[in-house]
């Protein structure tokens, strides 16, 4: 990749900030931060990717993974300090690009990085559990995980059956991704 700071490509910032404004908002809610903290990442993260143009495919915007970890930093050193983490973050994505050290990240084993993948998602899915239920979400995965039986507690006779129906039409659709066009699920 090749920064070239003299042609910019509004068409690719445009897009950026359209498809990364409400993501962006979204994680700056589930992250503890302000609405306005998610649009200013948009509209800055789309400013850069216009000015810094890479490759012809290159794919930018927010990363649902990274939520987790924005939400440990709000929470522990604030706003302010989010801030300024990003800007450190910036700066050594850089000086390890200009070292070319990507290179590196290839002999990471794949099971490590699946794991923390894992484990990402699976505190996104315990915040996201209880927002299904209508109980207030946690802001830590410790609180959520420990709040989670008393949720599914307090779960109305209606609210449990329409949860199994749309459980069994995900396994339905995970068996046979053809049923959605065709509508025979139980066939």
């Amino acid at each position: 990749m090749s920064l070239n700071f003299r042609r910019s490509d509004p068409g690719a910032s445009l897009g950026v900030i359209i498809v990364a404004f409400p993501l962006s908002l979204g994680f700056a809610l589930a992250s503890g931060a302000s609405p306005a903290a998610g649009i200013i990442a948009a509209v800055i993260g789309g400013i850069v990717v216009g000015r810094v143009c890479g490759a012809p495919r290159m794919v930018s915007g927010p990363a649902v993974g990274l939520t987790a970890l924005v939400n440990a930093i709000v929470q522990s050193v604030g706003i302010v300090g989010l801030a300024i983490a990003t800007v450190l973050a910036g700066f050594l994505q850089l000086g390890l690009g200009a070292l070319r050290a990507g290179r590196l990240f290839m002999l990471l084993p794949k099971p490590a990085l699946s794991g923390t993948l894992a484990g990402i998602g699976f505190v996104i899915l315990l915040g996201q559990v209880h927002a299904l239920l209508g109980a207030p979400n946690p802001r830590r995965a410790q609180a959520a995980s420990a709040t989670l039986p008393g949720s599914l507690g307090a779960l109305a006779e209606g609210e449990a059956k329409a949860l199994s129906a749309t459980d069994l039409w995900l396994v339905a659709l995970a068996k046979n991704p053809g049923v959605a066009l065709t509508g025979k699920a139980f066939a």
